[in-house]
């Protein structure tokens, strides 16, 4: 009885080459990968500044509160 020829697996883990029906993806040289992660970094940090601004606004906003409610309980005793 003959068995069947074993075939030979691929060495590489690119899937678009094990599953060439999938819908192919550009590869970004090295330049444009570096643009991407710098336009990245470029959104965190805004969204960073707009973050800060807005915790330190709440917070002198609680400050202020606190500081109003002490005044209160001081001129009702």
């Amino acid at each position: 009885m003959r068995m069947a020829r074993r075939t030979k697996l691929r060495q590489g883990n690119d899937l678009f080459e094990i599953f060439p029906d999938l819908p192919w993806h550009r590869r970004r040289n090295a330049a444009e990968q570096v643009e991407r992660v710098r336009r990245q970094v470029r959104v965190t940090q805004a969204r960073a500044g707009e973050n800060i601004r807005r915790q330190r606004a709440a917070t002198e906003q609680m400050r202020a509160m606190i500081e109003t409610q002490m005044l209160q309980r001081r001129r009702q005793r």
